[in-house]
């Protein structure tokens, strides 16, 4: 499975609530990088960093936090990053 196959398996099962495939999916070595200038924005390393993080969005957001689109994936090596196309 390529890293761009990794990231759409993680959108949908974020999009459907699909707990088991997350868990499958994301390496407890996991990097990930939060863009922005707010209280998730940096780097969070392993799972007992990220999933702490992930529930404190949906926490924060009052349980409406949600990956609604992404219509770009790009790959350099290990890093994938989405984009949202504008309108």
């Amino acid at each position: 499975m390529s890293n761009i196959d990794i990231a759409k398996t993680y959108i949908k099962a974020v999009q459907t609530g699909d707990q088991a495939t997350l868990g499958s999916i994301i390496s407890p070595d996991v990097v990930w990088h939060q863009p922005g200038n707010n209280q998730f924005s940096g780097v969070h390393r392993g799972m007992a960093a990220v999933g702490p993080m992930l529930g404190k969005m949906m926490e924060t957001s009052n349980g409406t936090f949600a990956i609604t689109r992404a219509d770009h994936y790009m790959a350099n090596g290990d890093w994938v990053a989405t984009a949202r196309r504008r309108r």
